[in-house]
């Protein structure tokens, strides 16, 4: 999948393994009491802990949309909010690894923390994207991208704008897509967005 052309329109094909993960979820039959019992409990935790984010403004604000007006077509409505989340990719099964901000193309985008660019340019499903490497080796992206505002090895401050909001890559409409790697993994942003509480 990541060998993809992302100026292409054409879906590429799912993840072989992610596809294998999905059948066997969609053909298992469940006998388990327990295992019925134990995802109750997962799923009403998973919604209790969304909705008590929603009482904080700086988590609020991540769901968008940002721009007075903007709308997600086809996007998921989250209940008792005016919120949109982004729509499902008709069957594209996709492991998403940071948080979407709805934002006009254009756009500032600065760094929510500071450091040293790594990485400016085109990558694959991220289109462009820009990676500022702080001195303990976290790594945030900024991706999808109309233009990057800065240069392999130059130093950003929090605050620095890094580049204009886009749509370049796999993406369905103008947004930031805003990751955190840790060790070269994925890990929650939301605290470098300011959304800590």
């Amino acid at each position: 999948m990541s060998a993809h052309d992302v100026r292409s329109a054409e879906r590429p094909a799912p993840d072989a393994v992610l596809t294998a993960i999905a059948d066997y979820a969609r053909n298992f039959t469940v006998r388990s009491e327990t295992a019925y019992e134990t995802a109750r409990y997962c799923l009403m935790d998973t919604l209790a802990c969304g909705f008590q984010a929603l009482k904080y403004p700086a988590c609020r604000k991540l769901l968008g949309p940002l721009v007075p007006g903007a709308v997600m077509p086809g996007g998921a409505r989250i209940p008792g909010t005016s919120f949109e989340l982004e729509p499902a990719y008709s069957g594209y099964l996709h492991f998403h690894t940071g948080v979407d901000i709805l934002a006009g193309y254009g756009t500032p985008i600065t760094a929510a923390a500071g450091g040293k660019v790594t990485a400016v340019g085109p990558a694959f499903d991220f289109g462009i994207r820009v990676e500022v490497t702080d001195s303990y080796g976290f790594v945030e992206i900024y991706a999808h991208m109309s233009a990057a505002s800065v240069a392999i090895g130059q130093l950003v401050q929090q605050g620095d704008k890094v580049g204009l909001v886009g749509s370049t890559g796999l993406s369905i409409g103008s947004h930031l897509h805003l990751q955190l790697e840790v060790g070269g993994v994925p890990t929650d942003p939301m605290p470098l967005a300011g959304c800590t509480g």
